[in-house]
């Protein structure tokens, strides 16, 4: 009898720096700060070689540092914009973000995980 479970296949970048706008902090507004991303995408079908059943990858790049040249004030809030934008792209059944701030305390690095789907 034939496999006929759903075929997905998870997809994402892993460890992405950019620079954001970020913080609610007085000493925070109005620089920049590093953060760091993990984004992972299932889709609903393996992409077999076929780009319009993948994602691109730099687009998605391009998005999270653009995202950062807004200014914004929690990491959370970064997360769940980044995630929904990842979630609506074709084929995406699920979307799964991390969001690291290294420089949100001295002895330990801030993070966040935003699941779509």
């Amino acid at each position: 009898m034939p496999n006929t479970a759903p075929q997905t296949v998870q997809v994402g970048l892993t460890n992405l720096k950019i620079q954001a706008e970020i913080g609610i902090d007085p000493s925070e507004i109005g620089r920049t700060q590093p953060l760091e991303l993990d984004i992972l995408l299932t889709l609903a079908a393996p992409p077999h070689e076929d780009l319009l059943k993948t994602v691109d990858y730099t687009s998605i790049a391009r998005f999270a540092h653009e995202m950062g040249t807004q200014p914004t004030g929690l990491i959370e809030a970064f997360g769940h914009k980044l995630a929904t934008h990842c979630y609506k792209l074709d084929n995406v059944i699920h979307a799964d973000v991390v969001v690291r701030k290294p420089q949100a305390i001295t002895d330990a690095v801030a993070q966040i995980r935003v699941q779509i789907g």
